[in-house]
């Protein structure tokens, strides 16, 4: 496995369910090119069969876990390859969460990451006070946005979530493209080795 840019234009899939090889290979008949799958659930065997398959990955926390620790250890396990953009899913936090955004940031920042932000649901005015300069000033440096209305930092995004669930090769996933911010930046993903 590498780090790669993530493909463009490329549509992809985010998803909480296991990727066995048989929906793997749905996935990729499907045209689909990555597959965003969650840190403590994505195992080394999956993360091989969705690579032997074709397809890159996205690694993506749990929501509203800030724990770097734990997300270097889980990424640690799995082999990722520094340069790898890590999204931190924030969902449903009710306080400024960008201390620990930030400590999060930095962490994964030292360890050879590029640390991205997942926009969930519930970031934007009324729920949460992390509008879209805010969003901007955290020390991550890619945007993801989720299928709800959700503040646009000042860069853009760099992939796109969108509406709604559905199912792709038997699997309930998110449809996912990936675009360049306005700053021209893009993403980078874990991708299978050269034949």
């Amino acid at each position: 496995m590498r780090a790669v840019q993530a493909p463009f234009p490329a549509t992809g899939v985010d998803c909480v369910t296991p990727i066995t090889a048989q929906s793997a290979a749905a996935l990729s008949a499907a045209d689909i090119l990555f597959c965003a799958r969650y840190l403590g659930s994505l195992t080394s065997d999956e993360l091989e069969t969705i690579l032997a398959a074709g397809l890159c990955v996205s690694p993506v926390t749990f929501a509203d876990k800030f724990d770097p620790a734990q997300t270097l250890a889980e990424l640690a396990a799995l082999g990722v390859p520094h340069g790898v953009t890590i999204w931190l899913d924030v969902e449903t936090v009710k306080e400024d969460p960008t201390g620990a955004i930030n400590a999060w940031a930095d962490a994964l920042t030292e360890a050879g990451y590029q640390p991205g932000l997942y926009v969930g649901a519930n970031i934007g005015p009324p729920d949460n006070p992390l509008l879209a300069e805010a969003l901007y000033k955290l020390r991550v440096v890619r945007y993801w946005s989720s299928m709800s209305r959700t503040p646009t930092p000042q860069c853009g995004w760099v992939m796109r979530q969108l509406y709604p669930t559905t199912s792709v090769g038997g699997v309930a996933v998110d449809i996912d493209v990936t675009q360049h911010d306005w700053e021209g930046r893009s993403c980078t993903m874990i991708g299978p080795d050269p034949r």
